[in-house]
Protein backbone atom coordinates (compact mmCIF):
# COMPACT_ATOMS: atom_id res chain seq x y z
CA UNK A 1 0.00 0.00 0.00
CA UNK A 2 1.05 4.05 0.16
CA UNK A 3 1.33 3.23 3.61
CA UNK A 4 4.28 0.17 3.54
CA UNK A 5 1.96 -2.57 4.02
CA UNK A 6 3.17 -5.08 2.01
CA UNK A 7 0.02 -6.85 -0.23
CA UNK A 8 1.64 -9.01 -1.98
CA UNK A 9 4.82 -10.33 -3.33
CA UNK A 10 6.19 -12.79 -5.83
CA UNK A 11 10.09 -14.13 -7.16
CA UNK A 12 10.68 -13.62 -10.44
CA UNK A 13 12.22 -17.29 -11.90
CA UNK A 14 13.97 -17.90 -16.14
CA UNK A 15 14.63 -14.11 -16.36
CA UNK A 16 16.45 -13.31 -19.37
CA UNK A 17 19.58 -10.74 -19.93
CA UNK A 18 17.08 -8.29 -21.94
CA UNK A 19 13.39 -7.33 -22.83
CA UNK A 20 10.13 -6.91 -20.31
CA UNK A 21 9.74 -9.56 -17.77
CA UNK A 22 6.42 -10.33 -15.64
CA UNK A 23 5.50 -12.43 -12.79
CA UNK A 24 2.32 -13.34 -11.35
CA UNK A 25 1.42 -13.28 -7.73
CA UNK A 26 0.19 -16.77 -6.36
CA UNK A 27 -3.33 -14.82 -5.99
CA UNK A 28 -4.79 -11.47 -7.30
CA UNK A 29 -4.31 -8.59 -5.03
CA UNK A 30 -8.23 -6.29 -4.73
CA UNK A 31 -7.53 -2.92 -5.25
CA UNK A 32 -9.99 -0.03 -4.36
CA UNK A 33 -10.59 2.48 -6.98
CA UNK A 34 -9.31 5.59 -6.16
CA UNK A 35 -6.42 4.61 -3.47
CA UNK A 36 -2.56 5.30 -3.59
CA UNK A 37 -0.21 1.67 -3.79
CA UNK A 38 2.94 1.56 -4.29
CA UNK A 39 4.52 -1.59 -7.07
CA UNK A 40 8.37 -1.65 -6.48
CA UNK A 41 10.81 -4.27 -7.09
CA UNK A 42 14.15 -5.72 -5.59
CA UNK A 43 17.72 -6.99 -7.74
CA UNK A 44 20.23 -7.41 -4.92
CA UNK A 45 22.42 -7.15 -7.73
CA UNK A 46 21.28 -3.27 -8.25
CA UNK A 47 20.09 -2.99 -11.77
CA UNK A 48 17.28 -1.14 -12.51
CA UNK A 49 15.74 0.65 -15.98
CA UNK A 50 14.71 4.24 -15.59
CA UNK A 51 13.48 7.45 -17.35
CA UNK A 52 14.26 10.71 -15.36
CA UNK A 53 11.23 13.62 -15.05
CA UNK A 54 8.55 11.08 -15.98
CA UNK A 55 6.58 12.53 -12.89
CA UNK A 56 7.88 15.56 -12.84
CA UNK A 57 5.39 18.08 -13.64
CA UNK A 58 2.51 16.30 -14.78
CA UNK A 59 -0.17 12.78 -13.88
CA UNK A 60 0.68 9.82 -15.82
CA UNK A 61 -2.99 8.75 -16.94
CA UNK A 62 -3.12 5.33 -18.64
CA UNK A 63 -5.53 3.47 -17.71
CA UNK A 64 -6.59 2.11 -15.79
CA UNK A 65 -3.50 3.17 -13.94
CA UNK A 66 -3.00 7.10 -12.98
CA UNK A 67 0.72 7.67 -11.96
CA UNK A 68 0.94 11.29 -9.54
CA UNK A 69 2.91 13.85 -10.51
CA UNK A 70 5.89 14.18 -7.97
CA UNK A 71 4.74 17.76 -7.01
CA UNK A 72 1.34 15.91 -6.15
CA UNK A 73 2.73 13.38 -3.73
CA UNK A 74 7.14 11.35 -4.04
CA UNK A 75 6.57 9.19 -7.29
CA UNK A 76 9.66 7.47 -8.74
CA UNK A 77 10.33 6.15 -5.18
CA UNK A 78 13.26 3.72 -4.50
CA UNK A 79 15.43 2.21 -2.20
CA UNK A 80 19.05 0.67 -2.47
CA UNK A 81 20.38 -2.16 -0.58
CA UNK A 82 20.04 -5.86 -0.12
CA UNK A 83 17.02 -6.85 1.15
CA UNK A 84 13.70 -5.95 0.62
CA UNK A 85 11.90 -2.82 2.10
CA UNK A 86 9.58 -0.28 1.57
CA UNK A 87 10.89 1.82 -0.91
CA UNK A 88 10.77 5.97 0.19
CA UNK A 89 13.47 7.88 -1.92
CA UNK A 90 12.71 9.75 -4.78
CA UNK A 91 14.96 11.36 -7.62
CA UNK A 92 14.29 13.55 -10.35
CA UNK A 93 10.81 12.15 -10.53
CA UNK A 94 12.10 9.16 -12.17
CA UNK A 95 9.80 5.93 -13.73
CA UNK A 96 11.09 2.70 -12.79
CA UNK A 97 8.92 0.68 -14.83
CA UNK A 98 7.10 -1.44 -12.76
CA UNK A 99 3.99 -1.66 -14.30
CA UNK A 100 0.84 -3.48 -12.53
CA UNK A 101 -0.84 -5.92 -14.66
CA UNK A 102 -4.69 -5.72 -14.23
CA UNK A 103 -7.76 -8.04 -14.53
CA UNK A 104 -10.53 -5.84 -14.75
CA UNK A 105 -13.77 -7.29 -13.26
CA UNK A 106 -17.15 -5.78 -14.14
Amino acid sequence: SSTGTLLAQATFTNETASGWQQVSFSSPVAVSVGSTYVASYLDPAGHYSATNGTFSSSNVDSPPVYGLATTTTPNGLYLYGGTSAFPTATYNATNYFVDPVFNLSP
